[in-house]
């Protein structure tokens, strides 16, 4: 299902993933909004789906007999058949566009990424969520609604570089940046 009305998915794949043992299942939608998902793993999964092209578009749900799939996995047994998966896709995300700056200068090249907080255990799908910024320093960055902190730092810095950009991220932007559906923000980051 699309909320919303406008713009349509160019491709929706739907995927069941297991991790002990590691298998993976997938199948496209069809123009009728069906699939029928076959040849999935047994044992407990985690189902998704993702719709293209990602920065336009992100999952909004997927349920399944009252279970919400986004946040729970489900136990598939032999020959286990679910029925009326609906998924419900929206071209609501929410857009950050910025600039990565050290003193006044833009920092091109700079790792941007979206970095979701708070213990909801919804598994994100959807939107532009790292990105690398352009010879001037500008980066954008596409998500569904939610609380992100955004974090940068520079390749060069070394391994550490990401970890210390998080530490740094947690305490100028605190529980994060509230991004509602369709939303436009403007943000720019500085480096030391």
């Amino acid at each position: 299902m699309l909320e919303g009305s406008g713009t349509r998915p160019q491709h929706i794949s739907v995927n069941a993933l297991a991790y002990q043992p590691h298998a993976h299942s997938w199948v496209a939608v069809d123009e009728t909004g069906k699939f029928v998902l076959t040849g999935a793993p047994t044992g407990e999964i985690e189902v998704s789906a993702v719709a293209y092209p990602q920065d336009k578009f992100y999952v909004k749900s997927i349920e399944a007999n009252g279970l919400d799939l986004l946040r729970n996995k489900i136990t598939l047994g032999e020959n286990t058949e679910i029925k009326d998966v609906r998924i419900v896709i929206s071209a609501g995300v929410g857009v950050i566009t910025g600039r990565v700056l050290a003193g006044d200068k833009p920092v091109a090249g700079a790792n941007v990424m979206l970095r979701r907080t708070g213990d909801d255990k919804l598994r994100l799908l959807g939107g532009t969520l790292a990105t690398v910024t352009n010879d001037r320093g500008v980066f954008t960055l596409s998500a569904a609604p939610g609380n992100y902190l955004v974090v940068a730092w520079r390749p060069a810095d070394g391994p550490m570089a990401l970890e210390t950009a998080i530490s740094k991220a947690i305490k100028e932007q605190g529980t994060g940046l509230t991004l509602s559906a369709s939303d436009r923000k403007q943000l720019d980051i500085r480096l030391p």
